[in-house]
């Protein structure tokens, strides 16, 4: 091969393993930026609901305290913590890291949230300042 064309083929081969590459740095910062995206989005509704469900268990007087479990059953665990009974919440590791993320994201976030509550009464429970009650629904009509 004469000198020329040996350059322009080292040119096109270095070209090519550049674009390759910055294609390969793309696609990693595309899959970080979407792991990024679904953990927040995970950790904000699992904590939304988490959050809900420990406000309407607290306002219906359920005092309780989850532990993620690998056992396939969400039940009491005979034993209690304090003034809340321990419940297991079951989990299923095979669905993948976003299931348990979430998982443990709303165990967090319910067992905070009925821990200050049972701290601050005043503020939650139904017929105090600021307490609602979610659970039933008006005697009247607002037309009536």
């Amino acid at each position: 091969m004469t000198d020329t064309k040996q350059r322009s083929w080292s040119k096109a081969w270095g070209s090519l393993l550049i674009l390759s590459l910055m294609g390969n740095l793309v696609m990693i910062g595309r899959s970080w930026l979407l792991n990024f995206q679904w953990e927040t989005e995970m950790e904000v509704m699992a904590g939304y609901a988490a959050a809900i469900q420990a406000r309407a268990d607290f306002e219906n007087g359920v005092r309780r305290q989850y532990e993620l479990s690998l056992d396939g059953k969400t039940e009491y665990l005979h034993r209690n913590d304090g003034a809340f009974e321990v419940w297991s919440y079951a989990y299923y590791p095979i669905l993948g890291h976003g299931h348990v993320f979430g998982e443990q994201r709303y165990v967090e976030v319910y067992n905070s949230k009925m821990r200050y509550m049972y701290q601050h009464p005043e503020r939650f429970l139904p017929g105090s300042a600021g307490g609602h009650n979610y659970t039933t629904r008006p005697t009247t009509s607002p037309a009536g």
